[in-house]
């Protein structure tokens, strides 16, 4: 209801997770993924090309809530085929892709076999770098002690190259006062 209050006919999501959710609950709008209309938008015009000459070779991570969207899939790889970085697919990719470990609320229930999960998945990439257009599975990705980057930080970023390489994680509180700060500014400028 507080969607239909805004008039919004369409809703763009940079989450896959949100994506289900908002799709699922709302039914007079239009939702769609971020990853699905780029290539339709086009990349910031500094963006073409960037990774052309990077001494990286990004691994690609698909979430689980993407597995089964080719359109999302497709959008992610056409957006690093423009910026030319190079890339490799681990072998469960795409529909077959593996979970990071994070989702289900996995890591309160069972630290030590979503730890078990979280090293699997990062032991499938032969490269230690690893884009994924998930917050919670660049974070997993990171635990498995990969270089762990989202793919916005490539879109919006300088050029990325070995040496920009760090740990990104603020931890679980960081985040959390993130996200209330965030929803205390949006509930004041309503």
């Amino acid at each position: 209801e507080a969607i239909d209050d805004t008039g919004a006919e369409e809703i763009i999501v940079a989450c896959q997770s949100c994506y289900g959710i908002i799709k699922e609950n709302s039914p007079n709008q239009t939702v769609k993924s971020l990853w699905e209309i780029l290539p339709e938008l086009g990349l910031p015009a500094h963006t073409k090309g960037i990774g052309k000459d990077s001494d990286i070779v990004f691994g690609i991570h698909d979430s689980c809530s993407a597995r089964d969207n080719e359109k999302v899939q497709d959008g992610i790889r056409w957006i690093l085929d423009q910026m030319e970085y190079k890339t490799e697919e681990p072998v469960n990719t795409r529909k077959n892709t593996r979970c990071c470990g994070f989702g289900g609320m996995a890591m309160p229930v069972n630290p030590e076999a979503t730890g078990i999960i979280i090293t699997k998945r990062g032991e499938e990439y032969k490269t230690d770098h690893i884009v994924s257009y998930c917050a919670a599975c660049r974070e997993s990705l990171e635990k498995a002690g990969k270089d762990s980057v989202h793919i916005l930080d490539l879109v919006f970023g300088e050029k990325y190259i070995k040496t920009s390489a760090k740990k990104r994680s603020q931890g679980s509180l960081k985040q959390w006062m993130n996200r209330f700060q965030s929803k205390k500014e949006l509930n004041r400028r309503k």
